[in-house]
């Protein structure tokens, strides 16, 4: 192929693949849920990434994400995950030894809506030990043991890919057009 119209397409591809990275960060990564990822801390959002390959005759886009977890929720999971031993709190006492009420900090949407929680209890209570103050947590010991798990996955990528078709079709006609027209 020429170089010049190979530029031209490259061109095309990587202002496809943004608009997919776009369509998924904005409809397919923020909420609601339960259809979609409920995302609080934008690790997943943040880590998609896109590139090009050039080849003799042909590009090649990719799109993906750096997070392990993120093929989890694109695809879903069906079967068994081995889960190690750990330590439950259950409660949180406070200095008088009496419950306290939840010590968790919490992430709330439009209209006041709890959405999840930003930190575990044993982040919380680190963090209430941490500006010293006197806490007691009353806690269980879980042991190992093997769960199953069936996750049908909440795809981000590929609806986001299916969707922006048209945009794609278009950018790479816009590009042969101009290719052809210099």
């Amino acid at each position: 192929m020429d170089a010049r119209l190979m530029r031209f397409l490259r061109g095309a591809l990587v202002r496809s693949l943004q608009h997919v990275i776009k369509k998924s960060q904005s409809e397919y990564l923020q909420g609601p849920r339960p259809k979609k990822i409920q995302s609080i801390s934008y690790r997943l959002w943040s880590s998609l990434w896109w590139a090009t390959e050039p080849g003799a005759n042909s590009i090649i886009g990719r799109v993906g994400s750096t997070v392990p977890y993120a093929a989890y929720h694109e695809f879903g999971f069906y079967g068994t995950v081995n889960v190690p031993a750990h330590t439950r709190i259950l409660r949180v006492l406070g200095a008088r030894g009496r419950p306290l009420r939840e010590i968790r900090r919490a992430a709330y949407g439009e209209g006041g809506v709890f959405l999840g929680w930003l930190e575990t209890r044993k982040q919380a209570v680190q963090r209430f030990r941490a500006r010293g103050r006197v806490v007691t947590p009353i806690s269980t010991v879980v042991r190992a043991h093997v769960r199953r798990v069936a996750y049908p996955g909440k795809p981000y990528l590929r609806p986001a890919l299916e969707e922006s078709l048209p945009v794609v079709r278009a950018e790479i006609e816009a590009a042969l057009q101009q290719a052809a027209s210099q």
